[in-house]
């Protein structure tokens, strides 16, 4: 092989060596990009895009809106209910209640929420569930929270954004896993 010839190698090897993976990534992210997102970890409904959900709507027991920073301070556990919290609903409180005693020293950085679409007496749920705090929902949080489930689980970031949804009925062990994993990588909460 001549001089002239071998040097044309080097250089089509060289630019080769630099937009090959140029290319491949490009038609990775544009044409396999479900193939990509298929083998994740978490074990609830990852929400895309992440939303970041607000207070309107949310009245407490003596009918004031909660504080501004509710969903921004701390990981939230937050349990919907659009009728009144019946046995599904006291059963998926007390499984959110026990993922949170299972945290154990983490459990400083998650507050538990119950947001229920019909006002009732507090204390049927606050005689056991003294660490969560209830509130009434309007129709415009269910709006924004976009979902017509009667009773879901939803994992809200100290940002504000909704993160993950569960389902009925619960597997506390999924919520646990995922919420574990977001506190050791996390250092936000």
């Amino acid at each position: 092989m001549s001089k002239a010839k071998r040097s044309n190698w080097i250089i089509y090897v060289l630019v080769a060596m630099f937009f090959g993976p140029l290319l491949v990534s490009w038609a990775w992210f544009f044409y396999f990009k479900d193939i990509s997102t298929a083998n994740t970890v978490n074990q609830g409904e990852l929400i895309t895009p992440a939303r970041r959900i607000s207070t309107a709507g949310l009245l407490n027991t003596d009918t004031l809106p909660p504080a501004d920073g509710l969903f921004t301070e701390k990981w939230t556990i937050l349990l919907v209910g659009r009728n009144a919290c019946d046995a599904n609903c006291e059963n998926m409180l007390y499984q959110t209640r026990q993922v949170w005693i299972r945290l154990g020293k983490e459990s400083h950085r998650v507050i538990r929420v119950f947001a229920g679409g019909v006002k009732q007496s507090p204390d049927i749920l606050t005689s056991q569930h003294q660490d969560a705090l209830y509130l009434y929902a309007e129709r415009i949080f269910f709006e924004q929270l976009q979902s017509n489930a009667d009773l879901e689980v939803f994992l809200i970031d100290p940002r504000g954004f909704l993160v993950l949804r569960y389902n009925t009925p619960l597997n506390p062990a999924s919520l646990y896993k995922d919420l574990s994993r977001l506190l050791k990588y996390s250092k936000i909460g």
